[in-house]
């Protein structure tokens, strides 16, 4: 059975002796954590942001910069539905949204060998 909630993710997911850091910085803080996260020469930045000042409009925001080999680098997504990948969140695809826009319940974000396939 999947988890449903942030307490049964926790519980089911979690280190219990060891639970996770939050962050709870108020719409009025200046500036929200960015955490950098290594392994070997990959890289990422994470900055998280609250974007929008109303209930309505108030949305958490998470961006991912990505370094190869201490250089900025390009990172892959997907997202994971009901044990289904999906591909470049479609609205045919996405069985919901998040803030209008086409969702999945997790995103990968993936950091790994870069090439270059012609396109800019």
């Amino acid at each position: 059975m999947a988890v449903q909630t942030l307490e049964e993710f926790i519980a089911t997911y979690g280190n219990p002796d060891k639970p996770p850091p939050v962050f709870e910085p108020g719409p009025e803080a200046a500036q929200w954590p960015t955490i950098l996260v290594k392994a070997g020469d990959k890289a990422a930045i994470v900055q998280f942001m609250n974007v929008g000042a109303d209930s309505d409009g108030q949305h958490l925001c998470i961006d991912v910069h990505a370094f190869v080999a201490g250089r900025t680098a390009r990172a892959s997504v997907f997202g994971m539905e009901s044990g289904r990948r999906l591909e470049g969140f479609a609205d045919t695809d996405a069985a919901g949204t998040s803030h209008g826009v086409p969702a999945a319940r997790l995103v990968a974000v993936l950091i790994g060998a870069q090439t270059e396939t012609g396109g800019q």
